[in-house]
């Protein structure tokens, strides 16, 4: 599916449209802001220190238009105008809204439903190390979701809370006290190395405390987050901030209800040694106490039957995080799971016979320990769940696709064993309710045909791709990929990796519950789409500005023509089209066509109005400016930064510190242009006088300083200046880079162009230097070579060297050339007034003239 919207995206490439657009070509309804996600009224959202403009979310349910069936790979039924996004769940195979509408779709109460507000929960990342692509892309087109789900609720009117975001952080983990004995491993050999000194070596090999490399690596997740523009959660839980407080008694009520059970017995390893250490104290859920106490209510596995079932397990391979070793059981039944880990002797390949950290070692009746990786987020939930009631309520679970199995069925099932524990919440006269009712997932990514995963070395980080270094080599992930189209614009005024990035996500990479295989090439194929975004906007934006300040209001049209009113239905339509792909299952693809549609329907109008001589014929400003809104509308609703949806408005994507710039520079780049074009003009007008040589050639270089800073200055700085026919000039701002590389192509093609002519001319001095030099020779010497022996009085041989005669026939041929000579002679003689020599040496000079001209253009 993946290459099928990769194939999409290189058709949109390829695809132009044709002027205009038929009258009734599509039935749009009312040209509201609110229909076509044209309202720009802003919030802010703040996330590490980056500020994130977010549009004020509204909506509209009176679309009428129906698609042309799905993207790539989804079902042709008719789509429906749909008042919130819905989106596929994992429980029940089907299709459900984000936001639960009503009594019909989560069986509460209307007057539940009125007042209470979704609470969504996503698993956050596990920070042993940088985050790759792999969870770039999850949360990425989860947060697309998100913002799709919050423009619904503002827009749909509804009294209820709007939607908040809980994410959690896994800072307590396997992974991150094996990564930090590794670094404090490191640190000792690098200390030894330089005699001794320990602290020298930790720095080098980064911390050594578990807690402190969490938090290492979740500040750098969140910066991470913030450069792709994801917005930050509302709710965020850290494990280690909760253990003693919210997950040690969750695991208690669910060992009190009788579905978890303490291991007491040491198991046999396979060398006979017992692991005292390793299972001793430590607590397991009972997945057949669950099953028997729900009494046929739930299963175990429900989120993922074929994966949860019992026959697939075995002693050896355990549904655990590697808190097992092979060997006899320990476990009552192999798909038991660990709820809280017995403190043990470190996760490394040393049997040193030191014990974890006490950082991460925490109380419990069980001794002291750390809790399993699937209680955690089951635990933090609940006690969210009782301290956010009665605003919210959990409806929405998601993460990646490798967590539905094992991660999340164990948290439905320690979920629903906590309840069923607890009388408090468990109604034997009510109907069940499914602890969280909505389930997304996303899919996997794959580089070179295999899953993405910091386990098989092959991951790029969301960092390394933001550098430019986004190569799926593997094992090699140094960033230095100097050919790679992406890292040839990573400094550009309008070029955003990220924003590529978010488009491949939602638009060129399949369905966003798929799978998606990553590589540099369809990263470059992101960047040229949204870069017609970008052109469209810079060009759209500089005609409207012309537009607008072109005279007074009174001075232009304001009636609309057809091509216009044919233009507004277009994009009104496609603007519904877009929303109605976004809100039935994120269908990107769709979106991407009829987004692609609205901007080739407005750069069609756009280079009409360039192409227009007559500038005292104005159009009016506002169909312009209505596809502009509807376009940047549409890219800021799915999350894409202002270097894209308010390229043409500001300058700021040209700064580092991202800081917007005021309109004084607007204003100092119009004046600039204003003084090109008057001295342009007034030099131009002297040249026409002949007002002498030396002003002339002043004038001359005053224009050629004019082109100067039109090609060479300005284009450094992502300006374009362009002269139009009518002796007016106008700039838009562009990528410096692709602007540069343009001129240079230009200049090239100029160059050589130039060359030849240069070239041509050339031969033809060499050529009339060769007839002056054969003219220096007398008619009747002409033939006066070894060949003949003896001539007559004009010159005409009479007598080969060998003695033979000369015949008729050739004397007759020799006698015509000496007379067309004689002519050629006389002919160049009026020309230089028979000076034949000096005539020859002035052609030499222009040879050398040319020549010199030449080896210029050469350097």
């Amino acid at each position: 599916m993946a290459g099928k919207m990769a194939s999409v995206g290189r058709r949109l490439l390829r695809s132009t449209t044709a002027a205009g657009a038929r009258n009734g070509a599509i039935v749009a309804p009312s040209p509201t802001a609110e229909a076509i996600g044209t309202g720009r009224i802003r919030g802010s959202h703040t996330c590490k220190g980056h500020h994130i403009r977010r549009r004020s979310l509204g909506s509209s349910s009176n679309a009428h238009e129906t698609g042309n069936g799905r993207g790539s790979g989804r079902s042709s039924r008719p789509r429906r105008s749909l008042d919130r996004p819905r989106v596929y769940d994992s429980l029940t195979s089907a299709h459900r809204p984000l936001l639960p509408g009503g009594p019909e779709d989560d069986g509460q109460s209307q007057s539940e439903y009125a007042t209470k507000g979704a609470a969504w929960y996503v698993c956050g990342p596990t920070v042993y190390d940088s985050a790759h692509l792999g969870h770039g892309r999850t949360y990425v087109l989860l947060d697309i979701l998100r913002r799709l789900a919050l423009r619904s609720h503002s827009g749909g009117g509804r009294s209820s809370p709007r939607p908040i975001l809980v994410m959690n952080v896994t800072d307590v983990d396997d992974k991150i006290i094996k990564r930090s004995g590794e670094n404090e491993k490191r640190a000792a050999e690098l200390a030894e190395a330089k005699g001794g000194v320990q602290s020298d070596g930790a720095e080098i090999a980064g911390p050594t405390d578990p807690i402190e490399l969490a938090r290492f690596y979740e500040a750098e997740f969140w910066e991470d987050m913030a450069a792709l523009n994801v917005m930050t959660p509302d709710v965020i839980c850290r494990v280690s901030e909760n253990v003693e407080s919210t997950i040690v008694p969750y695991i208690e009520r669910i060992v009190e209800g009788g579905m978890a059970y303490v291991l007491s017995e040491p198991g046999e390893k396979e060398d006979g040694k017992t692991e005292a250490d390793e299972g001793v104290g430590s607590v397991y859920f009972d997945v057949r106490a669950f099953e028997r106490k729900t009494g046929g209510l739930t299963r175990y596995g429900k989120l993922a039957p074929p994966a949860a079932s019992s026959d697939l397990f075995s002693w050896d391979k355990v549904n655990t995080e590697g808190e097992e070793t092979s060997g006899q059981p320990t476990k009552r039944d192999p798909r038991d799971f660990c709820l809280w880990k017995h403190r043990r002797r470190r996760v490394d390949e040393s049997d040193d016979g030191k014990f974890e950290p006490e950082s991460v070692s925490y109380d419990s009746p069980w001794g002291p320990g750390r809790p399993g990786w699937h209680v955690e987020c089951s635990a933090m939930i609940e006690d969210l769940s009782e301290r956010l009631e009665p605003r919210y309520g959990f409806e929405l679970h998601a993460g990646g696709v490798d967590l539905a199995f094992p991660h999340h069925c164990n948290e439905i099932a320690q979920a629903e064993a906590y309840r069923r524990a607890s009388d408090d919440k468990h109604k034997d006269d009510g109907p069940f309710r499914e602890w969280i009712p909505h389930w997304v997932h996303t899919g996997h990514l794959h580089v070179k045909g295999r899953k993405m995963s910091k386990s098989l070395k092959n991951f790029i980080t969301v960092r390394e791709m933001l550098e430019g270094g986004g190569s799926d080599s593997g094992g090699d992930r140094s960033g230095d990929n100097e050919d790679s189209p992406a890292a040839n614009v990573s400094s550009s005024a309008w070029s955003s990796l990220a924003d590529d990035f978010r488009l491949w996500c939602l638009c060129l990479s399949g369905s966003y519950r798929g799978p998606a295989t990553y590589s540099p090439e369809r990263m470059d194929e992101a960047a040229a789409v949204r870069e017609r975004f970008v052109r469209f906007l810079l060009e759209g934006q500089e005609c409207l500005s012309r537009l607008e300040s072109a005279g007074s209001p009174a001075s232009s049209v304001r009636s609309w023509s057809d091509a216009e009113m044919a233009m507004f239905h277009r994009v009104a339509g496609d603007a519904v089209s877009c929303r109605e792909a976004l809100m039935d299952d994120l269908d990107g693809a769709a979106f991407l066509e009829k987004l692609m549609g609205m901007v080739d329907a407005g750069m069609v109008y756009v280079q009409g109005l360039k192409a227009e001589k007559d500038d005292a014929v104005r159009p009016a400003a506002e169909p312009l400016r209505f596809v502009l809104d509807a376009v940047r509308g549409q890219l800021e609703l799915v999350g894409f930064s202002e270097r894209t949806y308010d390229a043409g408005l500001t300058t700021s994507a040209a700064t580092d510190d991202g800081g917007g710039t005021s309109m004084s520079t607007t204003a100092l780049l119009d004046e600039t242009v204003s003084f090109r074009s008057s001295v342009r003009h007034e030099a131009l007008e002297a040249i026409k006088k002949k007002g002498g040589k030396a002003p002339e050639d002043a004038f001359r270089d005053i224009l050629k300083m004019c082109d100067g800073l039109r090609d060479d200055v300005l284009p450094r700085h992502g300006i374009r200046l362009e002269d139009r026919p009518s002796g007016g000039s106008s700039w838009n701002l562009e990528d410096p880079r692709s602007l540069v590389a343009e001129i240079a192509d230009r200049k090239a093609r100029e160059s050589q162009g130039a060359r030849d002519r240069l070239t041509k001319k050339l031969d033809a001095r060499r050529k009339e230097l060769e007839r002056f030099m054969r003219a220096l020779v007398e008619p009747r010497d002409l033939f006066r070579i070894d060949e003949y022996s003896e001539w007559d009085g004009d010159g005409v041989p009479t007598m080969h060297a060998s003695g033979e005669p000369v015949g008729p026939s050739h004397a007759r041929k020799r006698r015509k050339a000496i007379e067309k000579h004689s002519r050629l002679r006389d002919d160049l003689s009026r020309r230089c007034g028979g000076n034949f020599s000096a005539e020859a040496d002035s052609i030499r000079a222009k040879i050398a003239e040319i020549e010199a001209e030449l080896d210029a253009l050469e350097v």
